[in-house]
């Protein structure tokens, strides 16, 4: 079954200017499909696959579906001129963290060019600042159930 919702919401094609935009609309959209996790913090595949149990290698399955979807995004995202920078990513974190890094070198810091739109977006409520802070779903569901 294909999610339709995938393919409905257009993406921003990044040409190589106004990054800042292009990453907060690029943040949201991978937090309305419920990927900016996977972009964020990636997975682990673990070295030794056949001894998980049928739970874990669905979850695993699912984590790669879910890598694969925002990997997929993030390549459509690019315009043929800007790709390159990305192309030889097998993750979608891999490509996030390849290209926020490479990308900005002519400014003072990599680090505080990311740390600066994240910044930016955490002032913005594009991303909420508890959830930076812990990223663990279960803080998150203790903070939910204590704000009601």
């Amino acid at each position: 079954m294909v999610d339709s919702s995938r393919s409905s919401i257009p993406l921003l094609i990044f040409h190589g200017e106004n990054y800042d935009f292009w990453f907060i609309k690029m943040m949201t959209y991978f937090r309305s499909q419920n990927l900016w996790k996977i972009i964020e913090e990636g997975f682990n595949i673990p070295e030794e696959t056949s001894t998980l149990s049928a739970n874990q290698k669905k979850v695993l399955e699912e984590y790669q579906q879910k890598d694969s979807q925002a990997l997929f995004s993030l390549q459509q995202a690019m315009a043929d001129e800007t790709f390159p920078r990305i192309m030889g990513a097998s993750t979608a974190k891999e490509a996030w963290d390849t290209y926020c890094r490479r990308s900005f070198k002519e400014r003072k810091s990599n680090e505080g060019t990311c740390g600066q739109v994240m910044t930016m977006a955490q002032k913005t409520g594009a991303l909420p600042l508890p959830w930076i802070e812990d990223p663990s779903p279960e803080k998150h569901d203790e903070r939910s159930s204590n704000n009601k």
